[in-house]
């Protein structure tokens, strides 16, 4: 897989960020990811050291390939 040059500091956050994510239960059908811990994430970013200038484009991101993941997720409960 090839990431492109811009997106870098975005993957490097997400996959530094892979033991993040919060649970939410669903009962007798277990549990499903409900989305990243941001207060981890922002640490995570402060020990990368992102520079200030660009943490809200990060972010920003970072949102973006969040709300693709637990989509991708969602969708393969559905299959299953």
């Amino acid at each position: 897989m090839t990431i492109h040059p811009d997106n870098a500091a975005v993957w490097d956050l997400f996959e530094a960020c892979s033991t993040q994510w919060l649970w939410v239960s669903r009962g007798l059908s277990g549990s499903v990811r409900s989305g990243l811990n941001y207060p981890a994430v922002e640490s995570t970013m402060r020990m990368m050291a992102t520079p200030v200038a660009d943490v809200p484009k990060v972010f920003e991101k970072l949102r973006l390939v969040e709300r693709v993941a637990l989509s991708a997720w969602a969708e393969k409960r559905a299959d299953a």
